[in-house]
């Protein structure tokens, strides 16, 4: 049986690595390309949306693999064997 829960939360851990791995890229492009050609002020914008996505990136390598992860797989099991006795 699908959990949509969970294939949520995979989508979405993809959407925000990939997501972190496309802002570095467009910003090695512009740094590449030359920085004069594009106004300061869209390069300031484009740097903090890469921290944004950064500090989601890392929420994400820490929930998945950190301790929440197991955690939450831990309690999926002592449920399924608590169900088990009834």
């Amino acid at each position: 049986m699908i959990k949509w829960k969970e294939v949520f939360l995979y989508i979405l851990a993809a959407v925000i690595v990939l997501g972190e791995l496309a802002m570095i890229v467009f910003m090695l492009v512009i740094w590449k390309s030359g920085a004069s050609t594009v106004d300061s002020n869209v390069i300031n914008l484009i740097y903090g949306l890469a921290l944004g996505y950064h500090s989601g990136f890392t929420i994400v390598l820490g929930y998945y693999f950190g301790s929440s992860k197991g955690s939450a797989d831990k309690n999926l099991i002592i449920g399924k064997t608590e169900e088990n006795k009834a």
